[in-house]
């Protein structure tokens, strides 16, 4: 359990994983050579609690029996959180691309309703200018019919 201190990991990080020896023989990727020493304590785990279990079930309290049962409800509750966890992340990245969508969705619409305000006035400028140009041509009409000497 000493190889899990956290002065013991830091010396694997600063010291043992950066050697040229286990960049050259293994690989060069940090993120790799944790995942592999990772591994190797897992399984070094394993090899305990299987020793655990075999001297449990050699006691002669009974209570120390059958420890392989609760050693893999342990890991299925560790399973089942795992997969909660990821099942979490898939969700967020789900909701974090329909934030991206919803958010273009809101800036499109802001732009279509700016092109429809400028439509609007747009026509609303042509039927003024309609507008008066009727009313000039009323005006001049009604000139050219009054008598020029009334």
């Amino acid at each position: 359990m000493q190889s899990l201190s956290k002065e013991n990991i830091r010396h694997l990080k600063e010291v043992v994983l950066p050697s040229q020896g286990v960049q050259n023989l293994i690989s060069r990727d940090m993120d790799e050579l944790l995942r592999i020493a990772a591994a190797d304590k897992r399984e070094e785990l394993k090899i305990f609690c299987g020793e655990v279990v075999r001297f449990g079930n050699g006691c002669k309290d009974p209570q120390w029996h059958n420890l392989d049962r609760y050693f893999e409800k342990l890991g299925s509750e560790l399973t089942a959180q795992k997969q909660l966890k990821e099942e979490a992340e898939m969700v967020m990245q789900q909701l974090m691309t329909f934030v991206q969508y919803t958010a273009e969705l809101y800036h499109e619409l802001h732009a279509l309703d700016r092109f429809d305000q400028d439509y609007r006035r747009k026509l609303q400028e042509e039927d003024n200018s309609n507008a008066t140009q009727r009313a000039v041509r009323a005006e001049s009409g009604e000139k050219l019919r009054k008598p020029l000497h009334a």
